[in-house]
């Protein structure tokens, strides 16, 4: 079975995709007359809603370096990862290591708060980059203890909640809606999300950029309890998919969280049950790489893994690329929805070069 060819025609397509500002764009669909599996497959036409080219969402360019990162071809898909590297660079607050969702040319960039999600998924890829420096960690890692609720979890958004008690560099950000109070508000009361959302796939999105720290410990007892309770698909507002969150908190079992080790062996039974019951070839291209990587992460025997890594191989298309599909939402209504060719392409070759280099295929 030949692994690097795919992977190769794949890093072409996504060269040939990335913007010179080194964005990736993506689509975002809206679930207008239709169903929410019709928006997650981003169907267009009679009845199922409409889709755009969204050329100012950051967040899936975030996802793309994070499934890139350790890809080992060199040469010409360097520009790829350096262009990644300074984008998000150019993007962050422009005195602190945060994010928004969206870039600052959004009509919604200024009400819309800097999120925790966004900064742990990009600081992890830079860490890793090498394009943060130890200090630059340390303050950040004041901003993420401001963002700790009494049970100590992370609330989802860097905003303004009431307390007085937070660092200096949190009342500079607080600063750009209390300049904004009326946008602010009619922001909040138009959207989703709420000052004191606090979700469960973004908590590990952060405990596995800040590892095992005593500010953790709270939470990690909180995943287990909800994990081990089979409440995964109700525990986040943005990420309602069983293949994605598997794929993000999979990514613990490769760090010191010995607690989730029921949940893996269950999430273990699952997937191969996945494998061995599901016909694959009915399964959507995104679903099955996220799987893959899952069961990756998770040490599975890689005869359960061979099935999925073959069926990738063969639903190529010419171009490189694999089919789009939502991998994000809006909100638990499932009313808007982000994805991209790129962004299942990326983490299909992630899927791949896992393969190879853990199995030494």
């Amino acid at each position: 079975m030949e692994l690097d060819l795919p992977v190769k025609k794949a890093l072409q397509f996504l060269k040939t995709e990335q913007q010179k500002s080194g964005i990736f764009y993506s689509v975002s669909g809206a679930a207008l007359n239709c169903t929410n599996e019709q928006l997650e497959d981003f169907s267009n036409g009679e009845a199922k809603g409409w889709t755009s080219i969204d050329q100012f969402s950051i967040f899936p360019t975030m996802l793309i370096g994070n499934a890139l990162k350790n890809v080992n071809y060199r040469g010409d898909f360097d520009v790829v990862l350096n262009r990644i590297d300074q984008f998000l660079l150019n993007e962050r607050h422009k005195l602190f290591w945060v994010w928004n969702h969206f870039n600052n040319k959004h009509r919604l960039f200024k009400m819309n708060p800097y999120d925790v999600d966004s900064t742990a998924i990009a600081l992890d890829y830079l860490r890793d980059r090498g394009k943060i420096s130890l200090h630059d960690e340390k303050r950040t890692l004041a901003l993420f203890k401001d963002q700790l609720n009494s049970d100590g979890l992370f609330f989802t958004f860097f905003t303004f909640r009431g307390s007085l008690k937070c660092s200096w560099m949190s009342w500079i950000l607080f600063l750009r809606e209390l300049k904004s109070p009326i946008s602010t508000r009619i922001f909040w009361q138009r959207v989703e999300a709420d000052r004191k959302d606090v979700d469960g796939v973004v908590n590990v999105n952060v405990l596995y950029y800040l590892g095992r720290i005593p500010e953790c410990e709270k939470l990690v007892s909180y995943l287990k309890e909800q994990l081990e309770l089979g409440n995964e698909l109700k525990f986040d507002k943005w990420y309602k998919s069983s293949s994605v969150i598997y794929y993000f908190v999979s990514r613990l079992n490769r760090k010191n969280f010995p607690e989730l080790e029921g949940v893996f062996f269950r999430w273990k039974q699952e997937l191969i049950n996945f494998v061995e019951l599901s016909n694959l070839n009915e399964v959507h291209d995104l679903d099955v790489a996220l799987n893959a990587v899952s069961m990756i992460n998770l040490k599975i025997d890689k005869n359960y893994i061979l099935p999925c890594i073959m069926r990738i191989i063969q639903t190529q298309n010419n171009t490189g690329n694999w089919r789009k599909k939502a991998v994000y939402f809006g909100g638990p209504k499932k009313i808007m929805g982000w994805g991209s060719e790129t962004l299942t392409t990326a983490i299909c070759v992630e899927a791949l070069m896992k393969f190879k280099n853990e199995y030494q295929y």
